[in-house]
């Protein structure tokens, strides 16, 4: 499949869209999106800055420091360490308990990574 570029960005949020994802209710001459801001309806933070010393192991890349040497040949390990850490959720009990037969997790709410002890203490 061959798509066509992603000619289209939201007036609110400047997401990049094609112009077949515009509301219904919206005009070709200026579309409306609602599968990236919800028109306007969701804003999300930007990011915190991380740490100094993360930042410069990501932008300011040097092999004669250990420490950054080890950041950038393990860096999909730390990845994925990350991305498996514990969750905590509000998990439905009884959905969860396999008496049906088929064991069914399921979240209520919003699940959030427990990486608390991973956290430096400073």
């Amino acid at each position: 499949h061959v798509f066509p570029p992603m000619e289209r960005t939201c007036l609110y949020c400047n997401a990049r869209m094609w112009i077949d994802e515009c509301l219904q209710a919206s005009s070709s001459t200026s579309p409306r999106f609602g599968l990236c801001c919800s028109n306007r309806k969701i804003t999300v933070p930007l990011p915190l800055v991380p740490p100094q010393a993360l930042l410069d192991f990501v932008t300011n890349y040097d092999q004669s420091n250990q420490q950054a040497e080890n950041f950038h040949t393990n860096i999909r390990a730390f990845n994925n360490a990350f991305a498996f850490a514990s969750i905590k959720a509000n998990v439905d009990k009884n959905l969860a308990s396999g008496r049906n037969g088929v064991f069914t997790f399921c979240i209520n709410g919003t699940m959030y990574h427990n990486i608390g002890s991973l956290r430096s203490q400073d």
